[in-house]
Parts: structure tokens; sequence; C-alpha cells
């Protein structure tokens, strides 16, 4: 017998005593409808109740839903459903059956979401069966950075390899494209052969094609300056964060090879790729980066780990601050061979607050500018606005 079930007995039990006691015949009819009550309400709520609880992707990007399912089936139960769960509470009327019902929510921001664990309760109209479940769920859901199309922005890597992706020149080899045709040599490749210049020229002719050449790219995210007491922190790490994520988009669409590096607390990375999936893989890495607070990581880490972990030719590095340590691990990059590219957000706004947070950051990028291209990105316009420029 459950707590509510028995004060409410005592409470007419207590009833009809005060009625015989003192001959009041309408207190003891009060109380005979609320005993009526009370056995139907506990012969309504002699039943089982099953719930299962569904989810979809757990994958997503910016601006989706999240659904979340229930199929409750009651076997002879009449009562309420409560859920507390990722998508908020509800409560339900449930009788003998099968009810669905279909909960969303929309995620606004990217990132990684604790999907805990939903807490049921199952409980009748008086409240005198109460019981608790809890239904797992996947454990997280992962929000991927919305990301946006650079269709006027072609980047053209200033050293390449020989593999398929953007071209700042072509060089004659094995490739796709025609170049021109050459009379047959011993040891070419039979399949060059053209059979039809051939005939024309009663001579073998092959043949010849021009070398795709590839960009070996990493972009670097550096967080470790913007710390918690900056001005607008989050919208500046939602909008670098939301970059790196068009950038990568868009040199991994050109066919180069693209790797990923975020600075924070700690280093994370992704190595150089190509194709839809290593961009997904991006995408995992950006989501799951923690929010904006200080860091006393080096920047000599970051250059390291690019010379070191990566082949690339060409590091594009969005920052919201130069410091003297950066300009020197940038020099030394630039040194060993790699083209720099170097985009600082600023704070769009004439306020005395965004002039000074501005002033701070484009001073010490002049000198930057004699080793690297350095690119001024007010955050309320599209990045690719402030590259072709």
């Amino acid at each position: 017998m459950s707590r509510n079930l028995a004060h409410f007995l005592t409470a007419i039990l207590m009833m009809v005593v005060i009625s015989f006691a003192f001959l009041f015949p309408e207190l003891g009819a009060v109380a005979l409808i609320m005993g009526v009550l009370c056995v139907g309400s506990v012969m309504l709520a002699d039943g089982d109740v099953e719930i299962v609880r569904e989810t979809g992707t757990t994958s997503l990007h910016e601006g989706d839903d999240y659904v979340v399912t229930y199929t409750i089936r009651s076997r002879g139960f009449y009562g309420l459903v409560i859920v507390e769960d990722i998508t908020g509470r509800f409560g339900v009327f449930i009788r003998p059956g099968i009810r669905k019902v279909v909960r969303r929510r929309k995620m606004d921001r990217f990132g990684r979401y604790e999907d805990f664990t939903a807490s049921v309760k199952i409980r009748d109209l008086f409240g005198f069966r109460e019981e608790r479940r809890e239904l797992r769920g996947p454990g997280y859901v992962k929000v991927h950075p919305q990301w946006y199309r650079m269709e006027r922005l072609r980047f053209v890597p200033r050293r390449t390899k020989a593999l398929m992706g953007d071209i700042p020149s072509r060089y004659k080899g094995h490739g796709f494209d025609f170049h021109s045709l050459r009379e047959y040599v011993t040891g070419d490749d039979a399949r060059r052969i053209n059979w039809k210049a051939s005939a024309r020229h009663q001579r073998l002719i092959v043949n010849e094609t021009m070398q795709d050449r590839v960009g070996d790219v990493v972009i670097v995210v550096d967080l470790r300056e913007l710390g918690v007491k900056e001005l607008a922190v989050n919208e500046v790490y939602d909008a670098m964060i939301r970059a790196a994520a068009s950038l990568a988009n868009q040199l991994l669409k050109g066919r180069n090879r693209v790797g990923m590096v975020v600075a924070k607390t700690t280093l994370s990375w992704a190595y150089g790729g190509f194709g839809r999936h290593h961009f997904y893989r991006i995408l995992n890495l950006l989501g799951g980066v923690d929010e904006p607070g200080e860091s006393e990581l080096s920047f000599e880490h970051v250059s390291t780990l690019i010379l070191k972990g990566f082949t690339a030719s060409h590091f594009i590095m969005i920052a919201p601050r130069i410091d003297w340590e950066m300009e020197v691990q940038i020099a030394r990059l630039v040194a060993r061979g790699c083209y720099g590219t170097v985009i600082l957000p600023l704070i769009p706004g004439d306020d005395r607050a965004s002039r000074l947070y501005n002033a701070i950051r484009t001073i010490p990028a002049e000198e930057l500018s004699k080793h690297v291209e350095v690119k001024y990105w007010p955050i309320n316009t599209p990045i690719e606005r402030a590259l072709i420029q």
C-alpha cells in the first residue's frame, strides 16, 4: 500500500467516525463517495505499463531536431506518465492500449550533449500508485558546427604535391587531362596509344596527359588566448569554429589534403585526409572542443606538431590574438618552407570597448605580415569576404 493510499483511507475512516460520533450524516455521505472513488482508482491502477524509448540519429548539425519517441503500452492501467529527459519534462494521460509520444529538441549550437537517462514516473489519478523507472539513452548527442559555402573562394596552394587537387600549375605526367600528342618511344604504356592519330600519321602516337597537383593544408584554430573575461568571447569562439569548418569544407571540395589542429588547454588534431568521411572527422573534432577558458599551452607545441606530424606546405591559422611567441613560431614555420595565412577575427561595433579590442589585435599583426599573409575578419561578415579581399 502506498503512502498516499494509506493517508486517504485514514482520512475516510476519521470522517466516518466523526459522522457517527456527532450525528453528521452529510460527512458520512462524503466519506462514502470518497471511498467509492478510492476503490475505483485502485482498480483502474491495477495494470501493467511498458515504455520503450527510441532515439533518432545522434549525429546532427546545428539547427536540426533531436527526436525521441516513446511507445507506451498500457495493459489495464489508467493514469499519468511523467517523463523528464534531454527534451524537457512532459506528462501524458494513458489508458489501455498503445500510445506514441514524439518529442523534439532543436539543437541551436554545436557541441557534445549528454543524453542522460530518462526519468519516468507512473502514477494513477489520485497518486495511490507511484512507480519510478529509468530509461537509458545513447549516452551523448554530437552536434556538428554549421559551415558555409564559399563559392567565390578558390584556394591555390603555393606549393603542391603530385596528387589530385586544385591546380596552380600543370605538369606533364600521369594524369587524367589531355595535354598533347607525341611519337611513341620504347617503354611507353600501350594504353596511352592514340590509335586514330597513329593511323592518320602512319606511326605510333601516344597521348601526353597533365599531372594534377594537390595542396597539403593544415588549419589551425587557436583558442588559447580566448579567455572567459574577453569581450564577446562566446560570439568569437562560435565564429572561429564555424569558419574552420567552412574552410575545411571548401578545401576538401577542391580535392586538397586537409588537416586540422585545435589548440586549447590541450592539443587536438586530425591528420591530413581527403573526402567526405574526413570532413566529418574534422567536424567531430571541432564539435568536441571544450568551452572557452584560459590556457597555459605554448604555441611552440602547435608549431612542433605541424612540422613533425604533418607534411603541410600551407597553414591557415585562425587566432584571436597574436603575441611575440607566436611571431617567433610562425617565422619558424615559414623558415621550414611553409606558406602561411593568418586570419584575425574582429569584433564589429564602433563603441570604445570594441575599438580597443580590435586595436590590441591588429597592431601586432602588422609585424607578422612580413612573414605571412594576414587577413582581418569582422565576425559579423562571411569569412569568404575577408579572404578574397
